[in-house]
């Protein structure tokens, strides 16, 4: 229709947060200023977007409370995102899964070596993702541009992507909690030197809340793992800082779960003495 000069194709660009806001106030919503900026974040500006999106709130009843980090595909909207998609190269769609995966950590040193390609192929595959407004440098122009192709990803290829990305981010010697992020997808055995890593880095930063997760996480694991010795191990060493910032359900949990794993004299003595001190720090 636009060859034949019926029609006329006219190029929108997406609308700056400030724009989102206009909309949001034109549908009579309150309290606009804070929804805009998550709502430019997560659509890109796209006003389909940004209505389907609201109209997924208001028919979830969620829209009282803020957007949540995360937000299901609304409506026709993972619909439009796929189709795009489809439209890619099989080369520029893998690149789209490698940077789907790395999050954050994505960029084009990382993704020639998960996909084992020649950088200047890669280069042509941006681009491509560029174009047609999937990537914007290396991140997804939007969250659910993100959320789409995370939803698409075969089992087997998003196990193969974190695989490789956790070995390249172990190799340039990444974050450890980072490592262990993408070992937890495939193979929990191989995450559990790196969580246990990570909980001693965060604790000797003072990042004790930090601390505390990597250590409880790894003690499940190894719990699930019939090694109960060393669970023990790790939730003993959460009890000797935890009270410096819990000593509440949190702590008490813990306390129960010492007893519980406990199989010799030392980390039975060392749960009952974690026992009295809490009842101490409770007056």
């Amino acid at each position: 229709m636009v060859g034949s000069g019926m029609a006329v194709l006219i190029e929108l660009e997406p609308l700056a947060p400030q724009g989102v806001e206009r909309l949001l106030e034109g549908l009579g919503l309150e309290d606009t200023a804070r929804l805009s900026p998550g709502l430019s974040r997560y659509t890109g500006g796209n006003p389909l977007f940004v209505l389907e999106t609201l109209k997924h709130l208001i028919e979830t009843d969620t829209l009282a409370q803020g957007l949540p980090s995360r937000l299901a595909l609304p409506g026709k909207v993972g619909t439009l995102i796929s189709r795009r998609l489809q439209r890619l190269s099989p080369a520029a769609l893998n690149l789209a899964r490698a940077a789907a995966v790395a999050g954050s950590e994505f960029d084009l040193r990382l993704a020639q070596s998960v996909l084992e390609r020649p950088a200047m192929e890669l280069a042509e595959s941006h681009a491509e993702l560029e174009a047609a407004q999937v990537l914007r440098g290396n991140a997804f122009v939007h969250d659910l541009m993100f959320e789409t192709v995370r939803a698409g990803l075969p089992a087997a290829v998003k196990q193969v992507l974190h695989s490789r990305t956790a070995k390249y981010l172990e190799g340039i010697g990444a974050n450890p909690a980072l490592v262990a992020q993408h070992w937890l997808e495939v193979d929990e055995r191989k995450a559990l030197p790196f969580l246990l890593e990570a909980a001693r880095s965060a604790r000797s930063s003072y990042r004790l809340f930090d601390a505390a997760d990597f250590y409880e996480r790894a003690a499940a694991l190894l719990e699930q793992q019939g090694r109960p010795a060393e669970a023990a191990e790790a939730l003993l060493s959460v009890s000797e800082f935890i009270l410096n910032f819990d000593t509440g359900a949190r702590a008490e949990r813990l306390a129960q779960k010492m007893l519980e794993l406990a199989r010799d004299p030392r980390s039975s003595s060392r749960a009952w003495l974690y026992q009295a001190t809490l009842h101490l720090h409770r007056g």
